[in-house]
């Protein structure tokens, strides 16, 4: 199936606010407004369905109804953007409700991440549609995160621009929270970004230059993506929240795994010992069928550096296991449940090239 991208955003774009996981009831009023102030900032016109609106915590939409509300979005001409308002736990349950014909033949730019994931993953399985992993509508309006302009820059080079782009990191990082303190400002310190690290290079073909493509010749200052051997990789980018993605296995909602590069992410939900649950959750892909023709995974930012501290185990573990003896893994990108949060495209294409000790990562 040949990818569908969306028609490019610009200034003065309608974004419709849905909601198929949680509502604005898990919301202060102060993040709804601050986010709509920023997005309108931007440039963006922005509106609101029906049920992202709902503020009551004890009353829960369908599955259907949220579907329902979902595709009134895709069918509005006047919308050219769709933004989720937050995640949450269950929004896979509407995908049976979903007439994806509806989002196949009135395509456009679909933003979210972590309970999102399975929708977006869902959506280019059934229709062809790149939809984007990246800033939910609340994720706009947190006063105090840590370098909203990245947020913002990044989110638009992934909706509005038509070439491969460069993946630059951000300085700080800290915590991605949505719930506000007494002062209406995020509990969030920040920390230095010590950049990408490889966690394993794989046994592929290497390279001591860049090819003649003119992208590749483009550089960013204080590209500070610290990588081992060269080497390049190309493939369809899927993936997002790594538990999320786990409820599409053995379904017909996940999509094909041949030729990708999987750009994963988890959150702790449990609370509990964070390295065994990514483990956990990577070893149910494992089991799949096709994994084995998976080029590269990249791994985004854990919340509390867990993954940081142990890459000891995961090197380990990847070197241990002959299914990673082709692929290449990399971890520490910016997306995912820290902040600020790059975007990237889900079913798009990604470019990884290790050169010289350096890697340069090409999203679109």
């Amino acid at each position: 199936m040949r990818a569908i991208i969306p028609p490019r955003m610009k200034a003065g774009d309608e974004i419709r606010i849905v909601a198929p996981s949680l509502a604005f009831s898990f919301l202060e009023e102060e993040v709804i407004q601050t986010a709509k102030k920023t997005l309108e900032n931007m440039g963006f016109v922005v509106s609101f369905s029906k049920l992202c609106k709902e503020t009551d915590r004890s009353k829960t939409d369908s599955a259907y109804e949220r579907a329902k509300d979902l595709e009134e979005a895709f069918l509005d001409t006047n919308v050219k953007g769709i933004l989720t308002a937050l995640g949450g736990f269950d929004c896979h349950t509407i995908l049976e409700h979903l007439d994806f014909s509806v989002i196949k033949n009135n395509p456009k730019v679909l933003c979210g991440h972590s309970d999102i994931t399975s929708l977006q993953n869902a959506i280019f399985e059934q229709t062809g549609l790149v939809t984007y992993s990246g800033p939910h509508f609340s994720s706009f309006g947190i006063n105090g995160v840590t370098d909203m302009e990245y947020t913002k820059e990044m989110f638009v080079k992934a909706v509005a621009t038509n070439d491969y782009w460069l993946w630059r990191e951000a300085n700080k990082w800290g915590r991605y929270e949505v719930e506000l303190d007494s002062n209406g400002m995020v509990s969030s310190e920040a920390y230095d970004n010590e950049g990408v690290v490889v966690v394993h290079s794989g046994n592929l073909e290497t390279s001591t230059k860049n090819d003649g493509d003119s992208h590749y010749q483009k550089s960013l200052e204080n590209e500070r993506i610290k990588t081992s051997n060269g080497t390049k990789i190309e493939g369809t980018i899927i993936g997002g929240n790594l538990r999320t993605l786990g409820n599409l296995i053995n379904t017909s909602y996940f999509p094909s795994l041949e030729n990708t590069i999987l750009f994963l992410e988890d959150d702790n939900i449990t609370g509990g010992d964070f390295v065994r649950e990514f483990f956990t959750n990577l070893q149910r892909l494992m089991s799949m069928p096709e994994f084995s023709e998976v080029k590269g995974i990249v791994i985004g930012r854990s919340i509390d550096q867990s993954l940081r501290n142990h890459l000891h185990l995961l090197g380990k573990f990847f070197a241990g296991n002959p299914l990673f003896s082709h692929i290449v893994v990399l971890y520490g990108l910016d997306f995912g449940h820290t902040s600020p949060m790059g975007t990237f495209s889900v079913g798009g294409d990604c470019k990884i090239s290790i050169v010289d000790n350096k890697a340069q990562i090409w999203v679109r």
